[in-house]
């Protein structure tokens, strides 16, 4: 059982680079005393002694000190090399735990720390990214919801306010703008589990142009209604593996979206076609463009 009251003093852990600096002097002292050792074998059965025993104790204290000295000159590198890549990383973790999401650990190299560093990065690189996504996202809804909860609202008060009558004119506004933000909602909820991986696409052959054509035809009525030119450039008898009505849907905002941003008198162009083993599908118009930031 844990005691959240529990006043004893915590063990303080020492530094890594301590642990790193310290085994390599145990292994110089270790490999000093075996030299010293195998010296004082080889002195006690050498008949010709060459060297006094206080000579033999000056070298061997001179070469002990000079091994543990060089032993902890290569620790602290080594361990320098290990612990300032890891303190890197933990810090722009800290800082992206805090919100910095711009943090990063510039680590590069070919060694598995830097690869390491470098994953880092880019997964903070990929948060911030979904993070500015998120946003915008967030702000896109917000500017789609509110021209339908306008009119609703509008049209409830003026009726409310005997400005409007309550007809079948402006009861129909009333559902029609209430059944957009039913859909908007519901769109946003498909998104939401497409996100989560909630939906499975339903993979099947589909014809693509077919459906391609199909909503040329449909939409032509609702380009025209903006006063601009739907064109069509289809190439029979594509087909791919797919889900027909994501892929239904994903062409259909793509046309949404050329006509709520050309203005009137512009040209909306769909197109499909294939290279190289692929279907393309493209919707181009000449209406404002997307910034390049935003590609």
């Amino acid at each position: 059982m844990n005691n959240k009251n529990d006043t004893r003093p915590s063990r303080r852990q020492l530094p890594f680079s301590v642990y790193v600096t310290g085994t390599f002097m145990l292994i110089a002292v270790m490999t000093a005393l075996i030299t010293a050792s195998v010296v004082a074998i080889v002195w006690n059965n050498n008949r010709f002694r060459l060297f006094t025993e206080q000579d033999i104790f000056i070298a061997l204290v001179i070469a002990g000190a000079v091994a543990i000295l060089l032993a902890g000159g290569v620790g602290i590198f080594f361990a320098s090399s290990i612990v300032n890549p890891i303190r890197s990383i933990s810090k722009t973790a800290d800082a992206i735990k805090n919100g910095n999401l711009s943090a990063r650990t510039e680590l590069s190299g070919d060694d598995e720390l830097s690869r390491l560093g470098e994953t880092f990065d880019d997964m903070a690189e990929s948060i911030e990214r979904d993070r500015d996504l998120e946003r915008q996202l967030i702000g896109d809804v917000a500017h789609e919801l509110r021209t339908p909860l306008m009119a609703v609202q509008a049209t409830a008060e003026a009726i409310e306010d005997g400005i409007f009558p309550a007809d079948d004119e402006h009861l129909q506004t009333l559902s029609t703008e209430t059944r957009r933000l039913g859909r908007l909602v519901e769109e946003l909820l498909h998104l939401n589990r497409l996100e989560n991986g909630t939906i499975e696409p339903q993979m099947a052959l589909v014809d693509l142009s077919e459906m391609i054509d199909s909503l040329s035809i449909a939409n032509e009525a609702y380009v025209e209604s903006a006063e601009l030119t739907l064109d069509a450039d289809i190439e029979v008898g594509i087909s791919v593996m797919g889900d027909q009505d994501l892929l239904h849907q994903a062409v259909t905002n793509l046309l949404s979206n050329a006509v709520r941003y050309t203005s009137a008198g512009g040209h909306v162009k769909i197109s499909l076609s294939h290279a190289g083993g692929y279907a393309i599908i493209s919707v181009t118009d000449d209406g404002i463009g997307i910034a390049e930031d935003d590609l």
